[in-house]
């Protein structure tokens, strides 16, 4: 009785072991896919700065525009969209001062 136990423990642990290389070779295969799809990432993360422990801001390149986001809180909103690359550095600053001050009024 007691190798019954023991032959369905040993079954077990195959097949998970076998589940376990499916899915590791499955994502080596989409992660080869995904590289031999496109070889020049569209979206990237420029920059992240955080305001309290929920929310930060974090700066998206998406193709040659940048976009302003606030993560976290109740919900997430598109601060800026569009944005020139050379003009960010000012315009994050300003909206740092502006959540800052809505922060400090409630």
């Amino acid at each position: 009785m007691g190798s019954h136990y023991a032959m369905a423990f040993s079954g077990f642990i195959i097949v998970l072991g076998l589940m376990g290389l499916t899915l590791f070779l499955l994502k080596k295969l989409m992660s080869k896919m995904n590289q031999n799809f496109s070889n020049e990432k569209r979206i990237n993360i420029i920059e992240t700065f955080y305001l309290d422990p929920k929310r930060k801001l974090v700066l998206v390149q998406l193709d040659n525009k940048q976009h302003l986001l606030l993560i976290g809180g109740a919900n997430d909103i598109v601060v800026e969209k569009n944005i020139e690359p050379k003009t960010i550095k000012k315009e994050i600053e300003q909206e740092i001062a502006k959540i800052k001050d809505n922060d400090k009024n409630n």
